[in-house]
């Protein structure tokens, strides 16, 4: 018996599907607690539910705010944070900045560790005595030893936590992006930022570390091919995502940047994708609505569109406020929402003309990941009839991976499954669905297939004794 969905009209490619481990995040702390943006001008009491796809908060805080005084660690700032927004339904991330760019934030990196011997140098960027910063030498032994205890701390608390969607290397460069360039200009040495990389996958072993992409191709250091391609093989090496931030940079875009996507390189993304998450930052979106020329650098978002479909993203930052961007953006809203990450829609079901108790069987299932990454997470199938004045689980004995259905590919899931011997005869409702714990993962199928259960009911079979 086959089942297709296409020629049913069973498909649904319209509405918008939240789902595990995918989605837009919203820049809650952007550089530092002590910075107001992105969260003082909302409203406390707007949980945000009706934002398509929001997945989490992006929470980019200096390493001080966690840890002003040595060994002494304010979980609470985000702990606090995820009490009130953990009930709303959304995950966090998290970046630990070294580097911040103002005087209010002069200490990024504690001061108690420039009192422990650690080296490094003052910044001046303005026209008063006082508009400096302090910026760490990021290979210093004391810098290293003192940052490889607090993240040590920092993974002991969160890695593994289930509602930590990524811990994003900020330990380098300028608001931790992997850059150095509105400071000294001078790239640390390539083992200096190894060792930076290494000290986030050895504490975090569980959650997914991700890498800045400016990390990897050396903003100021000349552009040398050969230290580019040593950071990004040892990236690929240690198994981390990448990230981009930002995208659609004005003033940057013309002498930096090639294609449409704005990206500095599509081709960079595709290897990382094929192993571990990557994220599409779009900059600060204040930069576009002041009118020509910055406006173009967007392009009404198809350029912010095409760079997250070039990257393959998982997650898209949308850096501003929420209702600011959603009031402008609705529809670009919509169509991403479902694209970032994987986005399942079956195509036709196959099983076989009834089942008999006792003895195994098999559902073939084709879909297309009409998404622009795979999925990154293992999801368990789950199998129900339902009839006969009953509901009844089939023990999945096999099934193909999830994580194996590539975007813009078609695939194709073997499930076997047994057959309770006692199974009632008579005619069922045969369900299937995907599940991360009790979490159903939704599929691109009419509502009316869909169960109280999670699972979407594929076809009407019944279940014989004998043949």
């Amino acid at each position: 018996m086959v089942v297709d969905f296409r020629a049913l009209f069973l498909q649904d490619d319209k509405t918008v599907l939240k789902n595990p481990h995918k989605g837009f995040y919203w820049h809650y702390i952007d550089n530092g607690f002590k910075r107001g943006a992105y969260r003082d001008a909302h409203d406390a009491a707007d949980d945000l539910r009706d934002f398509p796809g929001l997945n989490h908060l992006y929470l980019r805080v200096d390493w001080d705010d966690l840890e002003h005084e040595e060994g002494v660690y304010n979980w609470a700032l985000i702990d606090g944070i995820m009490d009130v927004w953990g009930p709303r339904g959304l995950n966090w991330s998290l970046r630990v900045v070294n580097s911040e760019t103002s005087k209010a934030m002069c200490f990024a990196t504690p001061e108690w560790v420039l009192g422990a011997g650690a080296k490094g140098q003052w910044i001046k960027y303005g026209e008063a005595d006082d508009d400096r910063f302090w910026e760490p030498d990021y290979g210093d032994p004391v810098f290293l030893e003192k940052l490889d205890n607090f993240l040590c701390a920092l993974a002991a608390r969160y890695d593994g936590d289930p509602s930590l969607e990524l811990i994003d290397i900020g330990s380098y460069g300028n608001w931790g992006e992997g850059h150095v360039i509105f400071s000294t200009k001078q790239d640390w040495p390539t083992d200096v930022l190894k060792r930076h990389i290494d000290m986030h996958v050895k504490h975090f072993r569980k959650t997914p570390v991700v890498v800045n992409d400016d990390m990897l191709i050396r903003s100021c250091a000349g552009y040398d091919m050969g230290e580019r391609a040593e950071m990004i093989d040892y990236a690929l090496m240690r198994g981390v995502g990448i990230r981009d931030d930002s995208v659609c940079v004005p003033g940057v875009i013309e002498f930096m940047y090639t294609g449409y996507d704005t990206l500095r390189d599509s081709r960079l993304y595709a290897p990382f994708a094929a192993q571990q998450l990557t994220d599409c930052e779009l900059d600060h979106y204040s930069m576009f609505t002041s009118g020509p020329p910055n406006d173009a650098c967007y392009a009404g978002g198809y350029k912010f569109m095409e760079a997250a479909r070039s990257m393959q993203a998982t997650f898209i930052g949308f850096h501003t406020y929420p209702r600011k961007w959603l009031k402008d953006n609705p529809y670009l809203a919509e169509y991403l929402a479902n694209r970032c990450g994987y986005w399942y829609i079956p195509e036709r079901a196959a099983l076989p003309e009834w089942l008999i108790p006792g003895v195994p069987s098999m559902l073939y299932l084709d879909l297309e990941n009409r998404g622009f990454a795979r999925a990154y997470h293992k999801y368990d199938v789950k199998l129900f009839l339902s009839g006969c004045g009953g509901v009844y689980e089939l023990p999945v004995a096999q099934a193909c991976d999830n994580r194996q259905w590539l975007p813009g590919r078609p695939a194709r899931q073997m499930v076997r499954f047994d057959v309770p011997a006692g199974l009632p005869e008579g005619g069922y409702d045969f369900e299937y669905g995907l599940f991360e714990a009790r979490r159903p993962v939704l599929l691109g199928l009419n509502a009316k297939l869909k169960t109280a259960r999670g699972t979407y009911t594929l076809a009407g079979i019944d279940v014989k004794k004998t043949i």
